[in-house]
């Protein structure tokens, strides 16, 4: 089965959806399908095409055994709700040139953004194909709920857009239940949902196991209690509560706040931090993928703060790299949250109110005084983590009744009750053979302009 999955970020991208889009590749060309990627051009979280990519309209490259055809992207240096709309909407157009000409049985598109879903719709609809359609990210909800989007006639669309997608996927993925529940109360039915969250490899992120951390020996912080942040610093992580926090314990001189990454915020937070005159918080650059196991083992505690206006949005995978450190993870989240969900049900952390500056201060003091307490919270973190999302379990138990060929039994069910795709194909083919009109170009254009 040919696959052609297409996703605004990919490999060699080191945080967030990419993570998701690349393993999500991977796992589906392990079960034998011809997997191609349709992607942009690595910037984020940067915000900055990376230098072996610039000025280039496209390129073709391998991973593996996965085609990849990377598609120019518009990257603004200072991204606003309108130059991300042009953003999102500029590679969304090169995708659709591109995957117009493209030969796949399955169309697999990884959103955000919604303009990739959009355009995903139009091209599964020309070329009478199966649309999956994996939301990472609930991106109409994010916007408004975040106050990235006012414009009640663009709000209005958002929502349309995202109603007219999801009508038209056979299937949506979602990374959790709160995820599946945010779009049954959109009218989605619940058998068209799968829920496959996110994993990661236990063993590439171990932390060493003996050793002076290199992260602290490169920083000189090996005598420092570590309170440390990793990933994209962007608006719905809320940074500020962390430089806030530094400076409520500025008065510690043990106490050291590390904030590990790059976005859109990254700029405000430095500048916040230049206006207090803190000593005791610095903004590091990413490490290497290889690095990451150890710089996150070096940490006392781990900060995963949100704004309170995230709930069932979104769940970071931020989370799952934290755990296999082994060290004590302290969220600052709405408890219906999936970040609260995830850590209190498991008992994998410490959960604090959102935006709350003197919450997460007494955590970290409550850690820092208690080092049994820190310990046995990171090794039940680990523990929990092995168990249900490494990458062996994700693929085994959620991707293996969907894409492995010899899965299904006789009639052609997988163990969810539902026809799995690779003993589905024949059908389709056969169906697809028949004579509708609303299958020609003609007819879809005067489909999608009826929904207009």
């Amino acid at each position: 089965m040919k696959v052609l999955l297409t996703s605004l970020y990919f490999y060699p991208e080191k945080v967030g959806i990419s993570v998701t889009a690349t393993d999500c590749a991977k796992f589906i060309a392990d079960f034998g399908h011809d997997v191609s990627v349709i992607c942009g051009m690595p910037f984020y979280p940067e915000w900055k095409i990376h230098r072996d990519y610039k000025n280039k309209l496209w390129t073709t490259e391998k991973l593996e055994n996965i085609g990849l055809k990377r598609v120019w992207v518009y990257v603004p240096q200072k991204p606003s709700p309108i130059r991300r709309i042009l953003h999102e909407a500029t590679f969304s157009f090169l995708v659709l040139l591109r995957s117009i000409i493209q030969r796949f049985d399955l169309l697999l598109c990884i959103s955000p953004p919604l303009t990739l879903g959009f355009v995903s719709v139009l091209v599964a609809m020309v070329k009478r194909k199966k649309l999956w359609f994996f939301v990472k990210d609930i991106q109409p909800d994010a916007a408004v709920d975040l106050g990235m989007i006012r414009n009640k006639k663009l709000i209005k669309l958002m929502f349309w857009v995202e109603k007219f997608i999801y009508a038209r996927s056979e299937k949506i993925i979602v990374l959790s239940e709160g995820m599946a529940r945010n779009l049954m109360a959109k009218g989605v039915p619940r058998a068209k949902i799968l829920i496959i969250p996110d994993s990661i490899d236990v063993k590439e992120l171990a932390p060493r196991k003996s050793g002076v951390s290199i992260f602290r020996r490169r920083y000189a912080l090996d005598d420092r209690f570590l309170v440390l942040y990793s990933g994209n610093i962007g608006v719905k992580q809320n940074p500020a509560i962390i430089v806030e926090c530094a400076k409520l314990l500025q008065d510690d001189p043990e106490i050291f706040f590390a904030v590990v990454g790059e976005g859109a915020m990254k700029k405000p937070v430095q500048e916040l931090i230049n206006k207090y005159g803190l000593s005791n918080i610095r903004i590091f650059p990413l490490c290497e993928r290889f690095e990451l196991g150890d710089m996150l083992a070096s940490a006392d505690v781990l900060l995963a703060p949100q704004r309170r206006e995230v709930k069932d949005i979104v769940v970071p995978s931020k989370l799952l790299a934290y755990f296999t450190s082994k060290r004590p993870v302290l969220a600052a989240a709405h408890p219906s949250s999936e970040v609260a969900k995830i850590i209190n049900g498991n008992q994998a952390g410490m959960v604090v109110a959102p935006e709350d500056v003197k919450a997460m201060a007494n955590g970290i003091l409550s850690l820092k005084m208690n080092k049994n307490k820190a310990d046995e919270i990171g090794e039940r973190a680990y523990r929990f983590l092995s168990s249900t999302f490494s990458h062996e379990i994700v693929k085994e138990k959620f991707y293996k009744p969907l894409f492995a060929p010899s899965y299904p039994d006789a009639d052609g069910m997988n163990k969810r009750g539902s026809q799995s795709f690779a003993s589905a194909a024949a059908t389709k083919r056969k169906n697809l053979c028949r004579k509708n009109k609303d299958f020609t170009l003609k007819g879809q254009t005067e489909r999608i302009m009826r929904e207009l």
